[in-house]
């Protein structure tokens, strides 16, 4: 059976159309930059300045791809100009939108810090948890141990409060594979649920905590984190010295005001 030109052509149409029209979209997005003390500064991406005036407070929309370098341009010559590094790890669902601030940070030099974002699966600085649960938390091979209470608890048969819902303090084989486990997570939520999921179960120490919160990369998710863990940690007395983990004094003020609530 012979066919026709014009059915021939309605064939080769379907066989190249449809494939190309059914790929999924490629979303834009956009970059907000926003000065905390109100700085005017230029945004430079890959190298092509994207506004002609300084500004407090700027958008750079309808970007594609999923990774930029960024330049912050102050208009006061006096201050260093700062690069970042603009990476998304995980594709949008809609249009997105990152936004960055730039602030001082405890050392008084300035930095772009992620502030938040909208348009993914796994929001980058808000951790969503949904009533199904949004994320897969991993398996932790860390065996459970029998109860040893470290030396100096005056009642090792009645646990303090200080040790919340933990039996021990966790040992240094178990905590080296908590910290491996962490670090091979690619979303920080998931780092976040997998270091909860196995301290629910230990105490640790102010130096554990404080090793924990520097595999975080966001500033909120650590202090989210520090609050979280306050409560299993069994020093508390040394609790203090996580406080270099974090690159905003107003961090450590929020930390150490939750702390006071505590006592």
């Amino acid at each position: 059976m012979n066919l026709t030109p014009l059915l021939l052509t309605a064939l080769l149409f379907l066989l190249f159309y449809i494939p190309t029209h059914a790929q999924q979209r490629e979303y834009k997005i956009t970059l907000t930059f926003f000065s905390e003390k109100g700085e005017r500064f230029w945004v430079v991406i890959n190298g092509v300045r994207q506004h002609e005036t300084a500004q407090q407070n700027t958008k750079i929309p309808n970007l594609v791809g999923n990774a930029w370098k960024a330049q912050i341009v102050f208009e006061n010559q006096n201050l260093p100009e700062i690069g970042k590094s603009i990476f998304i790890p995980t594709a949008p669902t809609r249009d997105a939108e990152l936004v960055y601030q730039i602030k001082r940070n405890r050392k008084g030099a300035y930095q772009v810090r992620l502030f938040s974002s909208t348009g993914f699966p796994n929001p980058m600085v808000e951790i969503v948890k949904g009533a199904g649960g949004l994320f897969r938390i991993p398996n932790i091979p860390i065996e459970l141990p029998i109860p040893n209470y470290p030396q100096n608890n005056p009642n090792p048969q009645s646990p303090t409060p200080r040790q919340h819902a933990c039996n021990a303090v966790m040992s240094e084989q178990n905590f080296d594979s908590l910290k491996d486990n962490i670090a091979a997570q690619s979303f920080e939520e998931t780092k976040e649920n997998t270091a909860k999921q196995a301290i629910n179960y230990f105490c640790i120490s102010t130096a554990q905590a404080r090793t924990l919160l520097k595999l975080f990369s966001f500033e909120q998710t650590k202090l989210d984190f520090a609050k979280w863990v306050y409560d299993y940690a069994y020093d508390r007395e040394h609790f203090y010295q996580v406080n270099d983990v974090f690159d905003f004094s107003m961090s450590v003020d929020e930390l150490q005001a939750y702390i006071k609530t505590k006592r």
